[in-house]
């Protein structure tokens, strides 16, 4: 593609990114990809964050301009590609989303924009975390009602998707009640990907997808911020599903 170029992988805690931050706003770094629970973490030394980013609270993906560093969330492109050959099931649905993160902000925010949903219920370990959410987008689409739940009180309903977005259920299943109420549901998606086939995706009994296309389509836009190219999606899709 003749981009002359490195992508490399840097090990940083929460606790230690001011000052690292200090280190790589001066580098010869031109973006940076953040993953949790960086992603809320970087935003109070950004210099601008995309109305996205700012609406969600999160950002996964750094482009630098001139001397100034902004904050964007390519999830939100991401979990919407992802959705869009299911988009016609989903009108009027009910949707279940486990998890309250910064990916999760941006499952809603995708739901809530790109997706005709008209309920949507969050469910997370610690409550609160879930219920700030849904206050916090609630604005985005007032016509939706938005619910929070904890794990283990998520309502017995009729919903067109669930969407795992937390990273537990990989190896090991949820609970009974949980399972029971997954295995109704005609369409799961786990944004875990490895393994391939999930715990959480073994409790449907329809359709079920992990969260390598939103993986792929996250990346493929964060690299045109960077680059201003278009990222081949096809020979980056046979690499991730070989792995």
């Amino acid at each position: 593609m003749g981009i002359r170029a490195r992508y490399l992988t840097v090990d940083i805690r929460s606790e230690q990114l001011p000052d690292a931050w200090e280190q790589l706003r001066d580098s010869e770094f031109e973006g940076i990809n953040l993953t949790s629970p960086l992603k809320e973490t970087v935003i109070p030394l950004l210099d601008e964050l995309s109305p996205e980013a700012q609406q969600i609270g999160a950002v996964n993906t750094v482009y630098r301009v001139g001397a100034r560093w902004i904050g964007y969330n390519t999830d939100v492109y991401g979990f919407t590609e992802q959705l869009r050959p299911y988009a016609d099931r989903l009108t009027n649905g009910i949707v279940l989303v486990l998890g309250a993160g910064g990916a999760a902000a941006a499952v809603v925010w995708s739901l809530l924009n790109a997706a005709r949903v008209t309920r949507i219920i969050i469910a997370n370990r610690i409550p609160g975390r879930a219920r700030q959410l849904a206050r916090r987008l609630a604005v985005l689409n007032p016509s939706a009602e938005m619910a929070d739940r904890s794990l283990d009180t998520v309502d017995d309903l009729p919903y067109a998707l669930a969407v795992n977005v937390t990273s537990a259920f990989q190896t090991e299943p949820p609970d009974a009640a949980l399972a029971a109420i997954l295995q109704k549901c005609p369409l799961l998606i786990d944004l875990n990907y490895r393994p391939k086939r999930t715990a959480f995706m073994n409790c449907g009994s329809a359709v079920a997808v992990n969260g390598l296309e939103m993986l792929l389509y996250q990346a493929a836009r964060s690299f045109q911020l960077w680059t201003g190219v278009d990222m081949p999606l096809g020979p980056i899709r046979q690499v991730l599903q070989a792995e």
